[in-house]
């Protein structure tokens, strides 16, 4: 078996093991914040996992796709115009996905928990992060808020790129 059909054939698991990495990374911080931390608060948590599930979704669609559903590899999601009905089934997560948590930022301020919370480390973000006061979380808001706005409409345009492209698939 070479190296091309193994990350064909199993790079959604590779996926799940960086979401599951980036959860256990998260959840080993907590003991060693304090109490008055809102970062180690059960709401924290919550979102923590809520973000986890949300994160491995799509690689659970596209791994049940792949070892159940018949879809020989991963080359198969770059055509979306075959109309695999696996296929649809991941594009349609990573839509909703998108839709959801726009609609969590914008309408139930989850902007305003994420900067509170910081249910994610960023450790590259982080070393330019100095502070917070009103500014800056304001500013962080912000960029919360125009990332929930391009994703669905970056996910959109994604589709309808990889459809277009009418990649050849890989035997």
């Amino acid at each position: 078996m070479n190296l091309f059909h193994l990350i064909g054939r199993y790079f959604w698991a590779l996926g799940l093991c960086v979401t599951a990495y980036n959860y256990i990374v998260g959840m080993r911080t907590l003991p060693s914040r304090g109490l008055s931390d809102p970062r180690a608060s059960p709401a924290a948590i919550s979102l923590r996992r809520w973000l986890a599930v949300g994160s491995a979704l799509p690689w659970v669609v596209m791994g049940w796709a792949i070892v159940i559903g018949g879809v020989p590899n991963i080359w198969y999601f770059f055509r979306p115009q075959d109309r695999n009905p696996y296929v649809l089934a991941w594009f349609a997560t990573l839509i909703v996905l998108a839709l959801g948590f726009a609609f969590w930022v914008f309408l139930l301020e989850g902007a305003e928990k994420v900067v509170v919370l910081q249910p994610v480390e960023f450790k590259w973000y982080r070393a330019g992060f100095r502070g917070t006061t009103s500014g800056t979380v304001k500013l962080t808001v912000g960029r919360v808020k125009l990332f929930a706005a391009i994703g669905p409409v970056w996910i959109a345009a994604w589709t309808w790129l990889v459809s277009a492209m009418d990649a050849p698939v890989p035997k």
